[in-house]
């Protein structure tokens, strides 16, 4: 790999990584899920000023890693309708 092509690599693994570390934080501990992935994104995206790409394989990694693979699929706690909405 050229040395130009490593710094890349290398600054992008850091981005994946810093995602994780901060998605880890909210993740753990069964602490729910109270945004969605979109807006975690964004939210990760202004703070920590990485790209899309980063955050999303910092989000597999952190999910792994905390097992908590609840939040591939579900829903933030703000999105979700009572369960009596439905039967309207």
């Amino acid at each position: 790999m050229t040395t130009r092509k490593q710094q890349l690599f290398d600054k992008a693994q850091a981005e994946r990584r810093r995602c994780a570390s901060w998605l880890v934080e909210r993740m753990r501990d069964g602490k729910p899920k109270v945004l969605t992935k979109a807006e975690y994104r964004e939210q990760a995206m202004a703070e920590l000023g990485v790209s899309k790409h980063s955050f999303d394989a910092g989000w597999v990694w952190a999910i792994e890693e905390t097992g908590r693979h609840d939040w591939y699929h579900g829903h933030a706690l703000s999105q979700r309708k009572p369960a009596s909405a439905d039967k309207h």
